[in-house]
């Protein structure tokens, strides 16, 4: 059992209940920002480069979130780094409490900052996501490939009961099959996008 994780998620919802869903869902965003800006920069020669990079260990996001898989072209997808930590406080503390539940709605709700990092809107399906994506986003913007700047989108993910989240916004605004992203969550927890611009 990991209990620093256990005791975030805890920490999570008493701060939740303290001074509520905007400021708890803030406060994950600026942790998921602070993160991001302490890992170096990286360029990579095209999308194969990122896979090789992520295989060795040498893909900062590998540091964060383990190994991830490239799907079809340019979507991606990996377990969830939290996962066993959300079982273990399951089993401690029983089911997420519905403060956890609201700040994952309200992170889910469009606004301006999940839409400055290509998040939310309907992606995540804890509150760890919301740290966990606002990460791997916004480091995104601190990675090119082939001299291109990276944009990071988050699509998807999924709970331990199954329960698939899904980005309809950033779904649609790629283009991509929602079918398809539904597929890849069927084997996997989270889905992104990587994007060159």
């Amino acid at each position: 059992m990991d209990l620093g994780k256990v005791s975030f998620l805890q920490m999570i919802m008493e701060l939740n209940k303290t001074v509520g869903t905007q400021f708890t869902k803030g406060s994950l965003m600026r942790t998921g920002l602070k993160i991001a800006e302490k890992l170096e920069p990286m360029e990579f020669s095209g999308l194969d480069d990122w896979v090789k990079a992520v295989k060795e260990g040498k893909h900062p996001l590998f540091k964060i979130e383990g190994e991830s898989h490239r799907n079809d072209g340019d979507i991606f997808s990996l377990s969830c780094p939290f996962a066993q930590s959300v079982r273990d406080y399951v089993s401690i503390f029983g089911p997420v409490s519905e403060e956890g539940r609201k700040t994952t709605i309200e992170f889910n709700k469009p606004s301006k900052q999940t839409e400055d990092y290509r998040v939310g809107f309907g992606s995540a399906i804890s509150p760890y996501c919301i740290a966990c994506q606002t990460t791997r986003s916004s480091f995104g913007d601190r990675i090119k490939i082939d001299g291109k700047q990276v944009k990071i989108y988050q699509l998807g993910a999924k709970r331990g009961d199954g329960h698939k989240a899904l980005s309809e916004k950033w779904i649609d605004e790629l283009n991509i099959d929602k079918k398809a992203v539904e597929k890849i969550l069927d084997n996997s927890q989270c889905c992104y996008a990587v994007r060159m611009e």
